[in-house]
């Protein structure tokens, strides 16, 4: 079965993964161990997992006008994660100079952790976030499924009356 949207969907879904794994790298080096980040780097890396099996699901799966409406709510959920993403990406890199070892004095640096630890409710708004795409994204997976799971039905049903 093959996904009806174009070769640039599964592209998507692929940059979206390496902005997730960047951004959630970016905050494990900045060493944000309050609750706040620990729980957005989790959000983070389930949804991931959820743009993967998503991607999957829609170019393994899903053929037709089905596969045409799925694939463009995903392609419309994932193109917002990737700007809430970037917009995430672009404010940790305010801080990355004074959260790194080589910051350019003491001082300054102690600032910007002061800064970075002050972000707490921005961080929080961008898991809200994440989380909103991550259910709307489960959402596309479970119709997937039971797209997927009609089809296998009537496949069944025709083979066992012939």
């Amino acid at each position: 079965m093959s996904f009806a949207a174009t070769f640039r969907s599964l592209r998507d879904f692929i940059s979206i993964s390496i902005l997730i794994k960047q951004v959630s790298q970016s905050l494990n080096d900045a060493r944000g161990s309050t609750v706040e980040y620990r729980s957005l780097v989790k959000e983070l890396d389930t949804l991931d997992i959820v743009v993967l099996q998503v991607s999957q699901a829609c170019h393994a799966y899903l053929s037709g006008s089905q596969a045409h409406v799925l694939g463009e709510m995903a392609s419309g959920i994932t193109g917002q994660l990737q700007a809430d993403i970037k917009d995430l990406k672009d404010h940790i890199e305010k801080y990355k100079s004074t959260l790194g070892s080589d910051s350019v004095s003491r001082i300054r640096g102690a600032i910007g952790r002061l800064r970075w630890l002050s972000e707490k409710e921005a961080f929080g708004k961008f898991r809200e976030k994440f989380s909103s795409h991550k259910i709307s994204l489960n959402l596309v997976l479970a119709v997937a499924s039971l797209n997927t799971l009609r089809v296998n039905q009537v496949q069944t049903l025709a083979a066992t009356n012939q």
